[in-house]
């Protein structure tokens, strides 16, 4: 498979970006959390992240990352719903803070 490279040295190479730590993920969620909502449009979230957490700059770049389109991509909680002037962020179903509540079965007596 080296074949492959033949020739090709000048390539440039790219880092694999570091996985997003758990604690950074935590703090993502916690935007969510106080906001009460699952849906964050894209263009909101730094500002939101800025109010929740004013002495802590959203750094992408220290992850590896362009930006907060491609840090967030690599959530696992968050998908990335919608394009162009549409895009949000939305928290996966199976976080326990927005799970709606079982309806409460009656029982017959």
């Amino acid at each position: 498979s080296d074949d492959l490279l033949e020739g090709r040295e000048d390539l440039p190479t790219f880092d694999q970006p570091k996985p997003v730590p758990e604690s950074f993920q935590n703090k993502v969620v916690e935007v969510f959390r106080r906001c009460g909502s699952r849906e964050i449009p894209a263009k909101n979230f730094r500002d939101l992240w800025n109010c929740f957490f004013p002495h802590e700059k959203l750094q992408c770049k220290d992850y590896g990352y362009r930006d907060v389109k491609g840090l967030l991509a690599n959530i696992p909680v968050v998908e990335k719903v919608g394009g162009k002037n549409s895009t949000k962020y939305v928290l996966k179903v199976n976080d326990t803070e927005f799970a709606q509540p079982e309806p409460e079965s009656k029982a017959v007596v």
